[in-house]
């Protein structure tokens, strides 16, 4: 398997580290959602994955008996994100979880295309006498781009270029509808049964309540991932929100061509960020 690296540095998931495996679901939800559950059209199948806005779980909708992918809040947070910017009080966790899948779904309202993961619905629930949504998606069965990469090593120039294309395209749908999704990277870059790009995870994501196209947006949050970053998001200043996806997106091709990432932070002091800017 390759090992994607900045210089010398062990490039992996930029995601907390995952908490520990959860109880069985009828032993880990109280009699309300196990009673909620017996209505619902959707069977667990197992566990797909875990961070810092949820779980993921593969299901089965029973309705068309289709696979489906059901975004869950945890009970507490995971790992490592007990800082002050997290509250560690488990219902304000699951509130802001409950935040995060809400602003995915008004994100998914803006925009549909080829290129993003199709929403289906929101399931409500409740966990530890609090309400909560669940989110409901359709499920890519080829992983993610960041699996391909690292079991294959650089993409052959074709295959990157076709993939490009397909983040290009899905990436300027979102723009069009006044979405930024502000965490584009290989882990949130899916591929389903015919191996199409679907962009996933719009947790960060922000739009525009009057669908005014993503170049009118400013911004002054940091958010993201650092290896994917654009320079001015670090900033104190405003900035354009839609360059910051762009920035990502090229980031991402550089990834795809060599199995590395070109620096750690794009700022002065970075070595290959110096580099780079050096020799342009």
């Amino acid at each position: 398997m390759t090992c994607l690296a900045a210089a010398s540095t062990p490039f992996h998931r930029h995601v907390l580290p995952p908490p520990p495996p959860p109880p069985p679901l009828e032993e880990a939800e109280p009699s309300s959602v196990r009673a909620h559950k017996k209505r619902s059209p959707f069977r667990v199948i197992k566990e797909l994955g875990s961070g810092l806005q949820g779980r993921v779980v593969l299901a089965l909708d029973e309705r068309d008996h289709q696979p489906v992918a059901i975004k869950l809040p945890t009970a507490c947070p995971p790992a490592g994100a007990s800082s002050r910017r997290y509250a560690q009080s488990d219902g304000m966790w699951l509130d802001y979880q409950v935040r995060s899948i809400l602003q995915e779904r008004n994100a998914h309202r803006f925009v549909q295309h080829e290129n993003v993961i199709g929403f289906r619905q929101l399931m409500p629930g409740k966990k530890h006498g609090r309400s909560f949504v669940a989110m409901v998606t359709d499920y890519a069965c080829n992983g993610d781009l960041f699996d391909l990469i690292a079991e294959t090593g650089p993409l052959p120039e074709r295959l990157a270029k076709f993939y490009f294309h397909q983040l290009i395209q899905g990436v300027s749908a979102c723009h069009r509808s006044g979405v930024v999704h502000r965490d584009i990277k290989p882990e949130n870059l899916l591929l389903d049964e015919r191996f199409t790009l679907k962009i996933c995870d719009f947790g960060l994501a922000v739009a525009s309540p009057d669908r005014i196209t993503a170049e009118k947006m400013m911004l002054r949050d940091v958010a993201g991932t650092a290896l994917y970053m654009a320079p001015e998001i670090t900033s104190t200043k405003s900035f354009r929100a839609s360059p910051v996806d762009v920035w990502a997106c090229g980031v991402v091709c550089f990834v795809m061509l060599t199995s590395y990432p070109p620096f750690q932070d794009a700022k002065p002091g970075d070595f290959w960020y110096d580099f780079y800017k050096l020799s342009i």
